[in-house]
């Protein structure tokens, strides 16, 4: 944990940054307005915006007070003696009981909303898009300076939003974080991190990370300090204990949290897909299809049945700007397509779904398609039965290429978003094993993924109910060296992503081949 304990410190650090920046105080801020109408003391200032943002943190009584820390969803403030416990799941296992892969939720409820716990009235906590507006229309600048206190703590740097509009401004500390597995506060001094109300999508995929919900933050020692003030919507780990700053709303607060929903319709064809809200303001990607008809293939979405309404490709970017249901529009399979393609590559046997590359039809380690086979960490060339961090070594080994020869290897991420992208993905038993059926949209040929779970550091507790490979492509081998890809589909379809900081768990490995 970093403190600035000492004038010294704060003097060092002072002088470094006034060589880039001028300093405002901390202090010098409008008095805004009460919240009259609702009956609740606190203290707001009109940006000009969408909504009007809190002169301070919930929980302080000044705007250089740092107030109280939450994780995501819980609205009693965390403390370093309680950090280690979570209300809505266990982070070690991933498993969440609220705000997960089955009731779709997506904004925090009202009585999930810290802000609106503790302030009441159209107090509330502000969404993604909330803070991209005031970041785009806010001159930011870090801030020193300022002499109130919250508990005998002072926050004397943040950083301040000077709005463009109507020249008012607010002040935010950079009071750091509350760490959930070291039982430590991070970042005091020189990180800000504010809690959004909306859990996080993946980048690519716009499927949520239940895990993760976004955050804003800033790094004040970064020497390129306007590069930080990118991360609006910064990932952050549930059960961290960040701050928040509420926002104050008359003029939609009958309506929020602003979601629409989008409905999938198998038009004639069988199967599930969720119906998943989306927040409003926010781009979303349309879902790959879930739904199998004999006989068809997939072609693209409709917004009318007959096909005569608007079209919707799989992965196209749009905001919905109400309530909308997609149609699945099929085409007839021809007759001179050979549905089943299958041969060997050095004595293993691929299917050819009429992709870029060939898919092994079993996981490394297997002798048959249901089989869970082995399982490996990132990079490592053995498989394993015990995966921590203790024990992973870091190396860019391809497993399938050295244990499978001749031309076999592990897929890209591009190899297999194209797997996601020409086939249709459904969680199905096959033997009496549950995993994932894949069948192409092109030829009607189909692998099977086997749901072997995850290891995650104290054991599989994915067994049976998720069905997980990597990809061979890292997420960001310079900033976050220790990211990497991996696909993974459950009861739904799919999950996958990439798992944050954890290059050590334990999956599969399903090989492609030329």
């Amino acid at each position: 944990m970093k403190m600035l304990n000492t004038q010294v410190n704060i003097l060092k650090l002072c002088m470094a940054m006034l060589m880039m920046f001028s300093f405002v105080a901390c202090d010098d801020f409008p008095t805004g307005s009460k919240d009259e109408e609702s009956e609740t003391p606190y203290t707001y200032v009109d940006m000009g915006l969408s909504v009007a943002w809190a002169a301070y943190n919930v929980g302080a009584e000044a705007e250089c007070g740092v107030g109280y820390y939450f994780a995501w969803g819980e609205t009693e403030p965390a403390s370093l003696e309680n950090i280690q416990t979570y209300k809505y799941g266990d982070p070690f296992s991933g498993q969440m009981s609220k705000y997960n892969e089955l009731d779709d939720k997506l904004v925090l409820e009202m009585n999930d909303d810290a802000a609106r716990k503790h302030w009441g009235g159209y107090w509330r906590m502000p969404t993604t898009a909330e803070f991209m507006e005031l970041l785009e229309n806010c001159i930011v600048e870090p801030a020193a300076g300022g002499q109130s206190s919250q508990n005998d703590v002072t926050m004397d740097y943040g950083l301040r939003f000077t709005s463009k509009i109507t020249g008012n401004s607010i002040f935010f500390p950079a009071a750091g974080y509350y760490d959930y597995y070291r039982a430590e506060q991070l970042g005091f001094g020189d990180q800000a991190y504010y809690w959004s109300s909306v859990l996080e999508f993946l980048n690519e995929e716009q499927q949520k990370d239940v895990a993760t919900a976004y955050s804003f933050s800033a790094t004040l020692r970064d020497e390129d300090f306007a590069q930080s003030l990118l991360y609006a919507k910064r990932p952050m780990h549930r059960y961290m204990a960040c701050n928040v700053r509420a926002v104050y709303d008359t003029l939609q607060a009958s309506d929020y949290p602003f979601v629409y929903t989008l409905q999938y319709d198998a038009n004639g064809g069988s199967g599930n897909m969720k119906t998943m809200s989306h927040n409003k303001g926010e781009s979303i990607k349309v879902a790959a299809n879930s739904f199998l008809r004999d006989g068809y293939y997939f072609s693209h979405w409709n917004t009318q049945a007959d096909g005569s309404g608007g079209n919707y490709d799989i992965n196209q970017v749009f905001a919905l700007s109400q309530d909308t249901v997609l149609y699945a529009q099929w085409k007839e399979i021809p007759e001179d397509i050979i549905a089943m393609t299958q041969g060997f590559e050095n004595n293993y046997e691929w299917a050819d779904l009429g992709l870029s590359v060939k898919w092994a039809v079993c996981n490394l380690g297997a002798a048959t398609p249901e089989s869970y086979g082995d399982y490996y960490a990132w990079g490592e060339a053995e498989s394993k039965t015990s995966f921590t961090p203790d024990n992973y070594v870091t190396t860019s080994s391809d497993a399938a290429q050295l244990s499978m020869g001749g031309t076999w290897r592990q897929p890209t991420y591009n190899e297999c978003m194209e797997l996601l992208e020409k086939c249709t993905c459904v969680w199905y038993s096959q033997n009496g094993v549950d995993g994932c059926l894949i069948r192409s949209n092109i030829n009607g040929r189909s692998i099977f993924i086997p749901a072997a779970g995850c290891y995650f550091n104290i054991g599989n507790l994915s067994l049976g109910f998720q069905a997980n490979f990597w990809a061979s492509t890292p997420f960001d081998p310079v900033q976050y060296p220790n990211l990497h890809f991996r696909f993974g589909f459950q009861p739904g379809g799919f999950s996958g992503g990439y798992l944050l900081d954890n290059d050590y768990n334990g999956m599969s490995i399903r090989a492609v081949c030329q």
